[in-house]
Parts: C-alpha cells; sequence; structure tokens
C-alpha cells in the first residue's frame, strides 16, 4: 500500500512539475501561470479550470460531493456550482477548481 501511495504522489507531483501548477495554500488547488489554468485535485482526480469553461450537468464541479442532508445542515460546505455556470476570469476558474476538488475528495 505504501508503495501504492507513493507512487500516486509521484504521479502528481510529476503532472504538476510538468503543468507549472503551483499550489495555493488551499489544499487540492493551485494554478499554472504559463497555462493560465486553476487546477483542483485529489487523490482520485486532476483537472485545470480556463477562462470559457462551462460547467454542465455531470461536470464534478456541479455536485459538492456531500449527502444532502449534510448540506442542509452545512451549507457553507457547499462549493457546487450551477449548471451553465460560464468561467470569465481567472476568479471564476478558481471556484471552479475549488468546487471540483471538494467533489472528487
Amino acid at each position: 500500500m505504501k508503495v501504492k501511495k507513493l507512487f500516486e504522489e509521484t504521479k502528481h507531483a510529476k503532472f504538476m512539475n510538468e503543468h507549472g501548477i503551483k499550489t495555493a495554500g488551499l489544499g487540492g488547488v493551485g494554478f499554472s501561470e504559463k497555462e493560465q489554468k486553476w487546477y483542483g485535485w485529489s487523490h482520485r482526480a486532476i483537472h485545470g479550470f480556463k477562462i470559457g469553461d462551462i460547467v454542465k450537468e455531470g461536470d464534478c464541479c456541479a455536485s459538492s460531493g456531500w449527502t444532502d442532508d449534510y448540506i442542509k445542515k452545512h451549507p457553507e460546505k457547499d462549493t457546487s456550482l450551477s449548471i451553465g455556470f460560464i468561467a470569465k476570469t481567472l476568479e471564476d476558474c478558481k471556484k471552479m477548481a475549488m468546487a471540483f476538488s471538494d467533489s472528487v475528495s
């Protein structure tokens, strides 16, 4: 198990280095200056978001990853974005990355 975890960490580190992703101190979110993308990730997945991206039905950033009951009790934990949300700024891209990271964690 330790070998698999080490491999996954190395694989993620290599990907992040290749894409120039710098972590933002937000846990699971970072920015690539050269690609002008915000990335969200967990141990399961990584994805980059750029200006012009749109949230579609079924996208990870359209779901918080929490149960409906939990969200009712803790609405502040819901970072999901509505279907049709368009990233018009890099700050919007960051929101998408954060929602993605929360969803796949």
